[in-house]
């Protein structure tokens, strides 16, 4: 049987279209949007994927649209501006709150530190050793010179080994101790030609000022009373230094000044038959000395 020719070639149950379909059952795969077929659309970045919306974002976004259609000056401005998010303002104002708390414990840390250093600063009360100091003069006899010691004295030395501008010093010197070895010029000197020391029964200096020097030295500059004077006295003083031992702290001090015995009432003399006198006007005052300060919060020695 022959098929007429047209059925091949237009109109036909079998035309061309028809059985082109039939060979191609599966389905066209779907084209992207704004592509032609057989043209494959270029790709872009990949799209992060959508997030839902926090309640605090919610309330934020409430927010900016109230200040938006709001009639106050300047609202639309506010809108327009950038604002942080929730998350970011939490995270600032814990960044801020944690700053404000060191800086608060810094403040704290450094009141301590100023209260310790005020209190270091402080001088440290040095008790003078009599058995380690020497109170001495002396004192111009014809040419020669003769020297003396007072025995019993206290004293106290407020000392500040790094500041000796705020130290101070105060010293008690009982008269009758004095001592030259010779019994009877001793009875002398504590008699009315001299100190007279029933009267006045102690020798008193007090300090008024500090000046330091080079190389540990000050001038120590205070009030010497005797014999119911005083007068204004600078003793040309060194500190030679400290050191713990015997569980105290242990400090070691010289001085020396010179004064004129006629300024305290002390006039005493004897004129020589072949002119001048027996005793000088000037006496040159000595002191070395040892004293001590015992911390009250350190434990006491062991007994051995």
């Amino acid at each position: 049987m022959r098929f007429p020719s047209s059925s091949r070639t237009s109109g036909g149950v079998f035309s061309k279209s028809d059985t082109a379909g039939d060979a191609t059952d599966s389905p066209r795969p779907p084209q992207p949007r704004g592509s032609r077929p057989g043209q494959e659309r270029a790709r872009g970045p990949p799209r992060e994927p959508r997030r839902h919306p926090t309640p605090a974002r919610i309330g934020w976004e409430v927010v900016r649209g109230l200040v938006a259609s709001s009639a106050l000056p300047g609202a639309l401005d506010l809108v327009s501006h950038q604002w942080p998010s929730p998350g970011a303002v939490a995270a600032s104002l814990e960044r801020s709150c944690l700053v404000k708390n060191r800086f608060a414990l810094l403040a704290a840390v450094l009141a301590l530190l100023g209260t310790a250093a005020v209190a270091a600063a402080e001088p440290m009360p040095y008790k003078i050793d009599p058995n380690h100091t020497l109170v001495g003069f002396h004192i111009r006899h014809f040419f020669a010179k003769v020297a003396g010691r007072f025995k019993d004295f206290s004293g106290i030395i407020n000392f500040d080994e790094k500041d000796l501008a705020a130290s101070s010093v105060e010293v008690t010197i009982q008269t009758a101790s004095i001592n030259t070895e010779n019994e009877r010029r001793d009875a002398d000197l504590r008699g009315p030609n001299f100190f007279l020391a029933d009267s006045f029964p102690t020798i008193t200096f007090k300090s008024t000022k500090v000046v330091p020097g080079p190389n540990n030295s000050a001038l120590v500059s205070g009030d010497l009373t005797m014999r119911g004077v005083t007068k204004p006295v600078t003793l040309e003083a060194n500190f030679l230094g400290s050191m713990p031992a015997m569980g105290r702290k242990i400090a070691g001090f010289d001085a020396k000044t010179t004064i004129n015995r006629k300024d305290f009432n002390i006039n005493w003399n004897r004129v020589l038959d072949q002119g001048g006198t027996m005793l000088g006007d000037d006496v040159a005052i000595e002191l070395q000395v040892e004293a001590s300060w015992v911390d009250p919060n350190a434990p006491k020695p062991a007994m051995g």
